[in-house]
């Protein structure tokens, strides 16, 4: 019901450069595959987990030396800087199909 109300109105923030590492744990699951780079990613929340719409990413290396909890600090801190963007982009996208605030 919440979904189908604010269709395309609630932003979701994710720890991975989707659609990779969908769901829980994903920093884990990247360091565990031995990727090279991770990330976040920001989309429009919908039902199925981790795949509505994107609205932006960001790249963020792995170094072989990280640990979970520092990978953690440098994606966060990359997750705030999207998330601003984010709301900025959703923001002149719900003005141009007039969209009105929550």
């Amino acid at each position: 019901v919440l979904l189908n109300k604010y269709h395309n109105r609630i932003i979701n923030i994710h720890p991975s450069i989707l659609p990779s590492f969908k769901g829980t744990n994903s920093l884990q699951r990247a360091l565990d595959a031995g990727v090279k780079i991770t990330g976040c990613s920001t989309h429009y929340l919908v039902e199925d987990i981790d795949s509505g719409p994107i609205i932006g990413q960001c790249a963020v290396p792995i170094y072989e030396d990280d640990t979970l909890e520092i990978l953690q600090r440098r994606v966060n801190a990359r997750e705030h800087e999207l998330l601003i963007k984010s709301i900025r982009i959703a923001g002149v996208e719900w003005r141009q199909s007039g969209i009105e605030a929550i």
